[in-house]
């Protein structure tokens, strides 16, 4: 969930809901125009947000690179090993990244339901440049713009699924293979039945191939199989693409668009009723002090902005210079050769839905200092008072006498 400020006439917010389909592209579910963000509307952390306020006092380009490692890591054991690399720059700067919960940016502990393990918010900043024109309009036309687009867009993306050639999504197809590479570093032993043990590096991963989960849970957070999964599919002679997760498919893709926009009549034929007829959101005075007005340069989009040409759909950029790849960082990295020694034995966690909590960690999250004030009393309000009425009257009797 998201917002975004209207730059209309009526002031206010639109919040929208928005899920993503196989093809890592935002699908809208529901939008709606408020007055103001509040507590009750929607809490939230993502890791674009959480860098931004991070970043602002750590600055350095390796922090950046292990904070994201950190974000992306699928087991506990590799975030630990990223928060101690971390750590040898500043442990400062670790503690104050453990200060917003692991659990809702960190991979480690997310539920393996959804076969998502995004950590960032791209899909948003994409939608909310999708609307950039409309959201200068009145709400109603606004709205009936979104709508439209909306309307426009499931029926697009259902003709560009037809034109698939493989069965799997095309950011599917791409994870998988580059799995597939890693996977060629692994060593693999079976104990003849469905137990396998993977090894890359100094880690030893368990892979079930009855409840498709590998103890990395990349297989079970994606639902795509792992390098671990792949190597032990292929050591028994199957085809790990049979185990790619129904999610991924062209039929699951197109029962996701299945369900389109009717059509509206002109507001001309709109019938509305006394008591459902609906007010704009009323103005709401904004914190600090008023900005002057001056003269502002016009709003443009990310692609005008930096001088980006997006390819084949210019209204639906993919805006991801915002933030790092993590396939063209992470996942090269990973493809390189190790020694596989198999040291460490890494154990299967997590509940019925593939949640954790964190426990143990290397460091633990900093304080804050609390800025609370004490408590006033009524007489020394009162002396502040008299105190800055008397200044106000020396004030007073200074101007009179140079007048």
């Amino acid at each position: 969930m998201d917002g975004t400020f209207l730059k209309g006439k009526a002031r206010g917010q639109l919040l929208v809901a928005i899920g993503q389909d196989s093809m890592r592209q935002f699908y809208l579910i529901a939008w709606a125009v408020v007055d103001k963000e509040t507590k009750s509307t929607w809490t939230w952390f993502c890791m674009r947000h959480i860098e931004s306020n991070w970043c602002s006092k750590w600055r350095g380009g390796q922090l950046k690179k292990l904070m994201w490692w950190c974000a992306w890591s699928c087991y506990e054991e590799e975030f630990k090993d990223m928060l101690r690399q971390m750590g040898k720059l500043s442990e400062t700067a670790v503690r104050d990244l453990l200060h917003y919960p692991v659990e809702k940016w960190c991979r480690v502990y997310f539920d393996t339901v959804c076969k998502n393990g995004m950590v960032d918010n791209n899909f948003v900043e994409s939608f909310n440049s999708w609307i950039l024109e409309a959201r200068h309009k009145a709400i109603i036309g606004m709205l009936e713009d979104i709508r439209i687009k909306v309307m426009n867009r499931l029926k697009e993306n259902e003709d560009t699924v037809r034109t698939w050639k493989d069965e799997f999504s095309l950011d599917c197809m791409l994870l998988y293979h580059d799995f597939r590479d890693i996977a060629h570093g692994c060593t693999v032993e079976f104990n003849g039945d469905s137990g396998f043990k993977v090894t890359k590096g100094e880690d030893r991963h368990t892979v079930s191939l009855h409840s498709k989960r590998c103890t990395c849970r990349a297989w079970d957070l994606f639902g795509i199989p792992c390098p671990h999964a792949i190597k032990a599919i292929q050591h028994t002679k199957g085809d790990p693409l049979k185990e790619i997760s129904w999610y991924y498919s062209k039929e699951s893709y197109l029962i996701t668009y299945s369900y389109k926009l009717q059509l509206v009549k002109g507001r001309k034929f709109w019938k509305v009723e006394d008591s459902h007829a609906m007010e704009p959101p009323p103005i709401v005075k904004m914190h600090g002090r008023p900005k002057p007005n001056q003269d502002t340069l016009p709003e443009v989009s990310l692609s005008q902005l930096f001088n980006i040409e997006f390819a084949d759909d210019e209204e639906d950029p993919q805006i991801k210079h915002l933030i790092p790849s993590e396939r063209e960082t992470r996942i090269e990295m990973r493809k390189r050769l190790q020694k596989n020694t198999g040291t460490r034995i890494i154990p299967f966690v997590g509940d019925s839905t593939g949640a954790s909590t964190s426990k143990d960690l290397p460091f633990s999250p900093r304080k804050k200092k609390s800025q609370k004030r004490a408590a006033t009393s009524g007489n020394q309000l009162e002396s502040t008072k008299e105190k800055k009425i008397e200044k106000l009257k020396v004030k007073k009797a200074s101007a009179s006498a140079q007048n």
